[in-house]
Parts: structure tokens; C-alpha cells; sequence
């Protein structure tokens, strides 16, 4: 029988706590976590991605983007990232499972940003696409100040 150090003891608690952590899944009170739905690589029903820039140019990193669906009532946010780029839940695969069509009619992305508007929103989306992965832009600009 060979014995074990403090020092190896510790390394191995840490590794799995680090483990644990890095492969569970947050938990959520309200139960968003069951209405998410299991994207198929490859596969998108409805996909938002793109990014959010100000007037220079530059990403926008920590901006709110927001798909809202009026039916069924859904709304999903994702933040961007520290070049301004974002990719939302496959919406278009929520919907289905939820036991409605995908109307893009009813299905509006936004972009929220303390002290600033937005400018500019570029969809790259076709009229009749209505399955698959969509670029949406976003231009903001700081809000000038009603004083």
C-alpha cells in the first residue's frame, strides 16, 4: 500500500472540482434549461448570428442581443462577445418542439446597450428563407442626452 501526499491530494480535489464545473450546466429556477433545444450539428432550424459594432467600427463586447417570438411567447438573449460578434439558441428548433411553426414574421431581434441606440440593423435574411442560419448586424450609437 503506498501512500499519498497532502500536495497529490489536493491536485486531485482541485481536478475534479474543475471538472465538475466546467461540464455541468447552470441551474435555473424558472426552468429555461427544459425549453432550450438540442441543436443538431449542422442542422439549423432558426439561428441568429452576427454582430454589434459602434460608429468607428469597433465591436461592441458585453452588448444584449434579444430574439423574441410573440408565439409562441419566447425570448432568448445571448451576449457578444469581446469582438462584438454573437450567435443565438436555435430558436426555429424551440418553436417546432413546442408544437408550432416557424413564422419569421413573429420572430424580432434587437440589441440592447446602456447609453446607446441603435443605428443600423442589417439582416442578411431572404424574405422566403425561413429555416436555417441568419446574419443580423447591428450599428449602435451613443444616445444623446434630452437635457
Amino acid at each position: 500500500m503506498t501512500s499519498v501526499s497532502r500536495r497529490e491530494s489536493l491536485i486531485t480535489a482541485a481536478a475534479a472540482v474543475v471538472t465538475a464545473a466546467a461540464s455541468s450546466r447552470p441551474a435555473v429556477a424558472n426552468g429555461d434549461i427544459f425549453f432550450e433545444a438540442l441543436e443538431i450539428e449542422g442542422d439549423p432550424q432558426f439561428v441568429f448570428f452576427g454582430s454589434v459594432k459602434n460608429r468607428q467600427g469597433k465591436g461592441v463586447p458585453g452588448a444584449l442581443v434579444s430574439v423574441g417570438v410573440s408565439e409562441p411567447q419566447l425570448t432568448y438573449e445571448s451576449y457578444t462577445n469581446i469582438i462584438g460578434r454573437y450567435r443565438s439558441l436555435d430558436v426555429g428548433r424551440v418553436i417546432q418542439d413546442l408544437g408550432y411553426d416557424i413564422d419569421p414574421s413573429k420572430i424580432d431581434v434587437e440589441v440592447f446597450v446602456p447609453g446607446y441606440k441603435t443605428a443600423r440593423k442589417f439582416s442578411m435574411r431572404r424574405t422566403g428563407d425561413v429555416i436555417g442560419a441568419f446574419e443580423v448586424n447591428f450599428v449602435i450609437e451613443e444616445e444623446e442626452d434630452a437635457g
